[in-house]
């Protein structure tokens, strides 16, 4: 019975992971479209997106002493 514990739980941790990535991975495609309707630069968005990038490898040091 465990081993059937196990699964479910690698099941839910690869669908967890698989969620949180997929925004990391629609930046790309949906940036033209979000430069033109929201009306910034490239350069704002880019700096935008990589604000998000930078606030995850900073939240990731504390996180990694818990």
């Amino acid at each position: 019975m465990a081993w059937r514990n196990a699964w479910t739980m690698l099941a839910l941790l690869i669908a967890g992971q698989v969620a949180m990535s997929s925004g990391a991975y629609l930046w790309g495609p949906l940036a033209p479209f979000m430069v033109a309707e929201l009306d910034v630069s490239k350069a704002q968005f880019g700096a935008v997106q990589s604000a998000f990038y930078v606030v995850g490898a900073l939240m990731a040091l504390p996180a990694g002493v818990l």
